[in-house]
């Protein structure tokens, strides 16, 4: 990245994308189709589960604090504001992301934290956003 005049990264990795801005580095981001897992589609059914409230809730809420299972994460939303935020751009030609915006409340506030670090990561003299 030392010799890099630019960053072009894909979208399914959040090191990755960290690593060019926190280079300083002006990083398009490239989209990349969500992929399928047994591991995501738990993710997913827990986070479903837990917007039930009550004991499952409370069950799939242990499996994260404990590390079983984490919160499904938002990819597309998280390029999504690293562009309005300018800090990266969507690769040329590519849409804004199809899944951008729906997500489950526990990967939105991990999304908000992600960005959040990342903001202060690279700029740490920027006041943070609303």
């Amino acid at each position: 990245l030392a010799a890099a005049d630019r960053a072009i990264v894909t979208g399914d990795s959040e090191s990755m994308i960290a690593e060019a801005i926190a280079a300083g580095l002006p990083t398009a981001i490239h989209p990349v189709r969500r992929r399928w897992s047994l591991r995501m589609a738990l993710e997913r059914g827990a986070a479903g589960l837990r917007r039930l409230g009550g004991p499952a809730a409370w069950a799939v809420e242990r499996l994260w604090a404990a590390g079983v299972l984490l919160p499904p994460r938002d990819l597309g939303a998280m390029t999504e504001t690293l562009v309005r935020l300018g800090y990266a751009e969507r690769f040329p030609g590519t849409p804004p992301a199809a899944d951008a915006g729906r997500r489950q409340p526990a990967a939105a506030d991990a999304d908000a934290v992600l960005a959040e670090r990342l903001l202060r990561l690279v700029r740490p003299d920027r006041p943070s956003p609303p």
